[in-house]
């Protein structure tokens, strides 16, 4: 193992800017070398960004490599900064879909297309594995993968960040460039359709997205854990939720040793990240109980709802009721599911789950 050299990385965002910066700050380590800007940088005191729309601890400046190859060209300028005293880490991601796409020969617009598309998710997984047990066997750095549980579906059903387009690493300026982006992508011949149509008011919209997305259909990562390339796997709702002890067993696993004025005021920092990653996994938990209020005219108080979150309501009484809603003029929905539940009506839609 090379020692004080790290790799955490998961599949789909999961936690691990959170987890790479505690393992950083706990160490009692003042700075840590940045790939990108080719210098060392001061490890944040607190990396939490909860003004954002997409509040995350991407704060943090982690080093952040896409794919294999450019993975492994971090974790070799990392070896070369490698002292023995200082920790060093990265974390990798799955290679960008636009340089997957390159890679394929076709264009990023393509992937609307189901063969491209898997293509694509091919392509991507297999490098992803392949560049995990690259990191873990020939360049000798622990990897430790925060895995995909079922379980946590839908946290990924709210915007984790911002930090990139799905197809590029430009930076989008708000949520709707991403879910302009997603609809361009993945359903342009539906959003013609309606656009054709007139059909182009907030809930016209929303009813054209809960018919086109199928959010319980599973990442390729889903219950995934490589049997080559991994040192230590970590469930990430364990992570979300037992986040202290799960921490303290990596860095003894590491053999790095925890700071203990430093653990004193990461806690509270810690409650706090653990509380977004409660909130994104809400709705996904109160699905059910949502959607049975609605159908049964039950006097219950909904929580705050994203667009998207509206349409996946929307969608799982199309798909799983054959109902839906009469939405003429209704921009956002009421507060109470007794108020949804007097605009059913039975679903006209020719639907194919």
């Amino acid at each position: 193992m090379t020692d004080r050299i790290y790799c955490v990385s998961s599949a789909l965002s999961m936690g691990c800017t959170f987890l790479d910066w505690s393992l950083l700050y706990l160490s009692g380590q003042q700075q840590f070398f940045n790939v990108k800007e080719f210098s060392f940088v001061a490890v944040s005191d607190n990396p939490l960004l909860l003004d954002n729309s997409t509040p995350n601890a991407h704060g943090h400046k982690k080093n952040h490599p896409s794919g294999k190859n450019q993975t492994i060209d971090y974790a070799k300028q990392l070896k070369t900064k490698s002292d023995g005293i200082n920790v060093f880490s990265m974390y990798p991601m799955p290679l960008y879909f636009d340089l997957c796409c390159q890679d394929l020969g076709f264009l990023p617009t393509e992937l609307g297309q189901t063969d491209r598309f898997k293509s694509v998710t091919d392509y991507q997984k297999h490098d992803y594995l392949d560049m995990l047990r690259s990191i873990s066997i020939d360049q000798d750095i622990p990897v430790i993968y925060v895995w995909h549980d079922y379980k946590s579906l839908g946290y990924h059903w709210t915007a984790r960040a911002l930090d990139h387009y799905l197809v590029s690493n430009e930076k989008p300026s708000s949520l709707q460039d991403l879910i302009d982006e997603h609809q361009k992508i993945f359903f342009q011949k539906s959003v013609l359709a309606w656009r054709d149509l007139g059909l182009n008011a907030p809930w016209d919209q929303r009813e054209q997205l809960a018919l086109d997305i199928r959010p319980f259909e599973p990442h390729w990562s889903q219950d995934l854990i490589p049997t080559v390339g991994v040192d230590i796997a970590v469930n990430c709702l364990d992570l979300w939720t037992d986040t202290e002890s799960i921490i303290t067993d990596i860095m003894t696993r590491l053999r790095i040793d925890v700071s203990y004025n430093r653990s004193k005021t990461w806690r509270p920092i810690a409650d706090a990240w653990r509380g977004i990653q409660q909130k994104n996994l809400e709705f996904f938990k109160n699905l059910t109980t949502i959607l049975d209020s609605i159908i049964n005219d039950r006097d219950c108080a909904l929580p705050e709802l994203s667009f998207y979150q509206e349409a996946i309501v929307q969608h799982c009484l199309i798909y799983q009721h054959n109902l839906n809603f009469k939405t003429w003029g209704l921009c956002k929905f009421p507060a109470n599911a007794q108020d949804l539940h007097r605009l059913l009506e039975p679903n006209i839609h020719c639907i194919n789950a």
